[in-house]
């Protein structure tokens, strides 16, 4: 009670400080333990085939700056709103998509189709990518570097600002 007592005594500003450092302190803690079981460092090695075009599509990719990978799945509402996001992002990034247990490819594709989604996907109806990933969750997204590292983890809603800003950050 104490303790209470001379923090309210703080100036309003000062108490403020003090809340937004618990508030960002708390959401990186959350954040880290979301995505405590998804690899750091080397991307891990996928291939098959794109639904789009029927092509082949390897990961680690090859290319000359960073790029995006991410994991989302048909019946996740979260994905759903980030749908924009990763479509603003794809229009300026190369961004490859997993499609984690939303049905057959046909089905997938036609999810793709009725929202605007048109980049490279994967479909991953057993759930063998994500394992390989570590995700157990979706939406769940790596950005990564030219030289194919992992920079960046994140599991839940970003933005595509936020994303935008992680992808020139891994430059």
């Amino acid at each position: 009670m104490k303790l209470l007592s001379r923090y309210q005594q703080l100036p309003r500003a000062l108490r403020l400080l003090v809340e937004v450092a618990l508030f960002i302190g708390l959401w990186f803690g959350i954040q880290a333990w979301q995505t405590r079981t998804m690899p750091r460092g080397p991307l891990p090695a996928v291939s098959g085939v794109d639904i789009r075009n029927a092509s082949h599509l390897a990961l680690p990719a090859d290319g000359d700056g960073p790029y995006m990978v991410h994991f989302w799945a048909s019946w996740c509402p979260i994905c759903k709103l980030m749908e924009s996001s990763v479509t603003d992002v794809a229009a300026d990034y190369p961004v490859i998509g997993i499609a984690l247990q939303s049905g057959s490819d046909s089905e997938v594709l036609d999810f793709m189709r009725e929202h605007g989604m048109d980049y490279p996907m994967l479909n991953d109806p057993d759930g063998q990518i994500s394992r390989r990933f570590g995700v157990n969750g979706v939406p769940s997204t790596f950005i990564v570097d030219k030289n194919n590292t992992i920079r960046f983890v994140e599991r839940g809603y970003s933005s595509a600002w936020g994303l935008k800003a992680r992808l020139w950050y891994a430059k």
